[in-house]
């Protein structure tokens, strides 16, 4: 006995071009903007230093021409985040100038152990 198929069914007809507007549960606000972007972006943030011999407060890596932070913690940057959350340093962040002085990290390091206050820079990816 031969085994019997059935054709697919045809496809629904296309939709029809009309805009339909959002319900207004669909619309979500945009959210408020800072000066430090949480996506990725360049800014700068200044950190004065209480003295010369107070600590920065990051552990830090070396980059070709940057300064990755890979840990905030005890020092001005904390101080600074605690104080200015929205222009808040995290981990990951590349310090990519010093009060205008770019290029290779340990120019930059020589530039944030000598100076007061600090504009840093900042890359956040």
């Amino acid at each position: 006995k031969a085994a019997q198929f059935e054709a697919p069914p045809p496809p629904p007809p296309p939709l029809a071009d009309v805009d339909v507007p959002p319900k207004t549960s669909d619309v979500v606000p945009a959210p408020p903007s800072s000066s430090a972007p949480t996506s990725p972006g360049t800014f700068t943030v200044t950190i004065n230093r209480k003295d010369e011999n107070a600590k920065l407060g990051v552990d830090v890596g070396r980059a070709d021409r940057a300064i990755r932070i890979k840990k905030v913690c005890a020092g001005e940057v904390e101080d600074h985040n605690k104080a200015n959350p929205d222009q808040a340093l995290q981990p990951m962040d590349l310090i990519v100038a010093v009060n205008g002085v770019s290029g290779p990290a340990n120019d930059l390091l020589h530039t944030i152990s000598t100076s007061n206050p600090l504009v840093l820079t900042i890359r956040r990816f």
